[in-house]
């Protein structure tokens, strides 16, 4: 199973787009408002859905998603 991130802030980049802070155990990732196609809540749970091929996390993310 993918590790769970937890939505820590939703926030606003200086130039203003959303952006979104995800933290796991081990690492913090913040995204902007182009990956996030669903309505998300800061302190629910997520995992990611990636492309393991691609050598940039980023250019492999395909979906966010709610743990249920």
């Amino acid at each position: 199973m993918p590790p769970a991130y937890t939505l820590t802030e939703i926030g606003q980049h200086e130039i203003g787009y959303t952006t979104y802070t995800f933290v796991s155990e081990s690492e913090e990732i913040t995204l902007s408002e182009d990956y996030i196609s669903d309505f998300m809540a800061v302190g629910r749970e997520y995992v990611f859905f990636i492309d393991h091929n691609e050598e940039d996390i980023y250019d492999g993310i395909l979906g966010v998603y709610p743990v249920y």
